[in-house]
């Protein structure tokens, strides 16, 4: 679609620009508001309105951008006004393109704006878009410096999207870091954007920023997230922009919020007898997911019958029974990949968590509790069992075959083969890959934790995360011994390396059969896993040697030539002096010969230097054949050819 001159005009003309506005939230709370972006859009009078890949161009061509930012910001200020007169002083981040930077008048212009309509720039975020930290001239960082001085706060919104390193940054005065939303959308598909988040956050650090996510649209990008240090985020999982109205009514003016971007929503069971609690969950729930209440067991297994759930929110204590009982029986009866329980109780110890696992439960919340720590339990779940649904939809065959042909096979010669397989690890995602690739044709399924100093992961074998019920299992039990059996499972303890095996047979010479076999191979995982730690150490040390054999080399280097400089400038200088100081040949021949025996020495340092470096590069390099001969000597030239098709996302 183009705009014609015409189009343009209209549109400032009448004053055609709007403004959408979509919250920064925390991820570990996201029914709180940090602070809003507010999105411009050209309401046009034949095609409807418009998003800025459409205009964005155009006006830059004509040189209009910073005239829209400004109609941007009075709308802005007007919309801040009303909320802050409601009791929000909200923070709000509006783009400015990179092309402004060019404008000597732009850091005037924006305070001189600011200061007409009674807006506080402290309560304004700058976000640099479109910005490439290498093509940025000496002028443009002064700009952006001038911004900062005059109290803007400013952000830079297209990381990752574009090569940048932490130098090319540290000296701009930046507040935030804001992830594009290319890189998140293609967190669960690709390792490099993972890296890539992981980069920024570490940049972040460095520079003292903070760092919103963009674009965050699935429980597992919220997860992964969440887990790798990322505190805060906006996207279309939290809700979608909205106009000022909108936003008020949908953001302000309830106490408990939740949008989510699902056009079906989820069938979800309530099972709570209390009518304070069931109204209230109801109400915060009911805009999200389709949800029916029963007050009863008995009313509970039908509206189950009815209604198929995917989410059981369960309270434990019922007017005619358990709900651990109901839950067990409802998985007995439907199985326990059709549907996710969440359990309610007033109580709360370890052994009421453990009863509520064993029935197949996958996270628990006490009584009482915050909406919004409930609210972020379901989604988990939902996403989960999203999640679970899909690959069993695609693996059920494939799993029954396996179970079929494999069941009878010789389990010690599977051992021993899964030892030599294990060596072909060489990190925490292969060697869980390595022991869900011996438990599955065995009709085992299990849930893996490994543990070091830095960091405790665990991975579950369909190819998910661990439900929160399943990571409190592990740390209950971690410590109570070598081997736990409860109901139908049994958990197997190392000191870096824990073992959960979910589906226990019911026979005791098989279940003793496995309990023998398990003995041997978590000696197995825990030693290969302390010596990928070993190893992690190693090439870290290997890595500091390597850096500090270079520093020292440059030094080295910078001391020689300066050094040579030095004596040269002095040598000359005397020379040249030596006719104003009216001196003998003798005493000009003693005073050169000093200064030989000066050089020489200088020539002396300067060799038992290099030879240090030499020595120190020497010890670098063999540091590094060790870690290599230990890597290649782990890796099999066939390994390519035995990666497991688990996703451990």
């Amino acid at each position: 679609m183009d705009l014609s001159d015409d189009d343009l005009e209209t549109v400032f003309r009448e004053n055609r620009i709007s403004v959408l506005y979509q919250p920064v939230v925390p991820l570990e709370d996201h029914g709180t508001i940090l602070a809003v972006e507010a999105y411009a859009r050209i309401d046009h009078p034949d095609f409807g309105t418009l998003a800025p890949a459409i205009f964005l161009e155009r006006l830059r061509g004509q040189g209009l951008l910073l005239e829209l930012t400004k109609s941007v910001i009075r709308r802005i200020a007007k919309d801040w006004k009303a909320w802050q007169a409601i009791g929000h002083d909200l923070l709000v981040s509006v783009n400015l393109d990179y092309s402004l930077l060019s404008f000597n008048t732009l850091s005037k212009e924006l305070s001189e704006l600011l200061k007409s309509v009674d807006v506080p720039r402290r309560r304004l975020m700058l976000e640099l878009s479109a910005v490439n930290a290498r093509q940025l001239t000496r002028e443009d960082r002064e700009q952006i410096t001038r911004l900062r001085m005059k109290g803007f706060r400013l952000a830079i919104d297209n990381m990752g999207r574009l090569p940048m390193e932490p130098e090319e940054v540290e000296d701009l005065p930046i507040d935030q870091l804001k992830i594009d939303r290319s890189i998140i959308g293609a967190l669960k598909d690709h390792s490099d954007p993972r890296n890539t988040v992981r980069k920024i956050l570490a940049i972040a650090s460095r520079l003292g920023a903070d760092v919103i996510a963009v674009g965050i649209e699935t429980g597992l990008d919220l997860e992964w997230l969440r887990r790798n240090g990322c505190r805060a985020g906006q996207g279309y999982l939290f809700g979608p922009p909205l106009a000022a109205d909108g936003f008020s009514h949908i953001y302000l003016n309830q106490p408990d919020w939740r949008v989510r971007n699902n056009q079906d929503f989820v069938n979800l069971l309530l099972v709570e007898d209390d009518p304070q609690y069931q109204a209230l969950l109801f109400e915060a729930l009911s805009h999200t997911y389709n949800v029916a209440v029963a007050n009863t067991s008995e009313e509970a297994r039908k509206l189950f019958e009815a209604h198929k759930p995917k989410l059981l929110l369960l309270d434990v204590l019922l007017p005619d029974g358990s709900g651990v009982a109901l839950c067990a029986d409802l998985v007995r009866q439907y199985g326990s990949d059709s549907f996710s329980t969440i359990f309610i109780s007033g109580k709360d110890d370890v052994s009421v968590r453990m009863e509520a696992y064993s029935a197949g439960g996958m996270d628990f919340i006490q009584k009482p509790f915050s909406m919004a720590d409930l609210v972020a339990k379901i989604d988990r779940a939902s996403a989960s069992q999203q999640k679970r649904t899909e690959m069993l939809a695609r693996s059920e065959a494939l799993h029954d075959a396996a179970m079929g042909s494999m069941r009878e096979a010789a389990h010690y010669g599977d051992v021993v083969q899964f030892m030599k397989s294990l060596f072909r690890a060489y990190d925490e995602k292969a060697v869980a890959s390595e022991l869900f690739r011996f438990m599955r044709p065995k009709g085992l399924v299990c849930s893996v934790q490994l543990r070091s100093s830095e960091s405790t992961i665990c991975f579950a074998q369909d190819g998910g995360l661990c439900s929160p019920m399943e990571i409190n299992i592990f740390e209950l039990l971690r410590e109570r011994g070598r081997i736990i059996d409860f109901s139908r499972r049994t958990i197997f303890n190392d000191q870096h390396v824990s073992v959960l095996i979910k589906n226990m047979p019911e026979q005791d010479e098989e279940r003793g059969r496995i309990r023998d076999y398990m003995a041997a191979l978590i000696e197995g995982l825990e030693a290969r896993f302390t010596d990928i730690l070993r190893r992690r150490l190693l090439e870290s040390v290997s890595e500091e040697v390597n850096t500090l054999a270079r520093e020292l080399a440059q030094n080295l280097e910078d001391d020689k030539k300066r050094n040579r400089a030095i004596m040269e400038k002095a040598t000359l200088d005397l020379q040249m002096s030596f006719h104003l100081l009216n001196l003998t040949e003798e005493q000009e021949q003693h005073i050169t010969g000093i200064i030989e025996t000066m050089h020489k020495s200088a020539e002396e340092s300067e060799l038992s230097g290099a030879q240090i470096s030499e020595r120190v590069q020497s010890l670098v390099a063999l540091l590094a054949s060790v870690v290599e001969a230990g890597n290649s000597a782990d890796r099999s030239p066939m390994e390519s050819q035995h990666r497991d098709d688990v996703e451990l996302f």
